[in-house]
């Protein structure tokens, strides 16, 4: 379910081209416009996941296959954590420190340590554990992208004001020949300022 509720892509989009003056513009297509609204929301989405917002926080459960744990199932945008639902907490190893994890685990054996390879998860346990139990993994997910006006930007409404803008430069700069415009593209870094001062972090 997309997070927006009240504000649909055909008025996130409708009013990109009234501000921007391109209601009439037929080179400008519905489509191409849907795919800049799906950057922006991913792009905004990934700046509120770095400064660990919880808008975009969720959980799965991760499933055994051959040896592994797969991801693909699951639109990851940053992993949390992993916990196992007996065991506990899974900690997190580096893909460099992937062939030091038979030495973490001889010197910590009641440790569990997990790798991420692509879209998958190998899960290392000391030898003093027992059995897994439910594999959970806490993430920041990546926004659904949307494909039709009718339906809603998977991005809280408080954020569309925000979205037009970030639409607005892309078109603004495609009217200017690819050129961005340094005031719209400051007014649009101040607004993020603000939202990194709303969660805590320093702008």
């Amino acid at each position: 379910m997309a997070r927006g509720k009240n504000t649909t892509v055909k008025v996130v989009l409708s009013n990109v081209r009234i501000k921007t003056g391109t209601v009439n513009d037929d080179l400008l297509t519905e489509p191409m416009l849907i795919d800049l609204l799906n950057m922006n929301v991913a792009a905004i989405a990934r700046r509120l996941s770095r400064i660990n917002a919880p808008i975009y926080m969720t959980t799965g459960t991760l499933t055994l296959s051959g040896g592994s744990y797969s991801l693909t199932s699951l639109a990851i945008e940053k992993i949390i954590k992993l916990v196992d639902g007996t065991l506990g907490l899974v900690l997190p190893v580096p893909p460099a420190d992937y062939e030091n994890i038979s030495l973490l685990i001889s010197q910590n054996t009641s440790s569990m340590y997990y790798a991420q390879e692509g879209e998958s998860i190998r899960i290392f346990k000391g030898t003093t554990l027992g059995a897994h139990g439910t594999i959970t993994l806490y993430y920041y997910q990546i926004p659904t992208y949307a494909t039709l006006v009718t339906e809603y930007p998977d991005l809280p409404d408080s954020f569309t004001s925000l979205l037009v803008k970030m639409i607005c430069a892309d078109v603004y700069s495609y009217l200017n020949k690819g050129q961005r415009d340094a005031g719209r593209e400051k007014e649009i870094s101040d607004d993020f300022g603000e939202i990194e001062k709303t969660y805590g972090v320093a702008a």
